[in-house]
């Protein structure tokens, strides 16, 4: 199986982002399992901008569901840190956690 990062991100005041590791997979569910962030850019005032780190596992896995809203796949559990997710696209994220 090909790896399949996620990504959830929350912009409540600040911006948040966790990075997930799909395990398994089937036609409704994935297991997912929250990774580290690794900062690329900081610019010293609490932002910066961050990308996956798979070598660091965070808590246990948990599955999460399947959604297709609007013609874009959406994977939704109560443990991602937005209630949803999507598939990172390679490239870095922003953060700011200066509320």
């Amino acid at each position: 199986m090909k790896t399949v990062l996620l990504r959830s991100t929350t912009l409540y005041g600040m911006t948040i982002s966790d990075y997930y590791k799909v395990i398994d997979a089937n036609q409704k569910t994935v297991l997912v399992q929250q990774i580290g962030k690794i900062v690329v850019h900081d610019d010293g005032a609490a932002q910066g901008e961050s990308l996956p780190n798979s070598d660091q596992v965070i808590g246990a896995p948990f599955r999460a569901y399947i959604r297709i809203i609007n013609d874009r796949v959406y994977y939704v559990s109560k443990r991602f840190v937005s209630g949803k997710a999507i598939v990172w696209e390679s490239q870095a994220d922003f953060y700011n956690t200066y509320d």
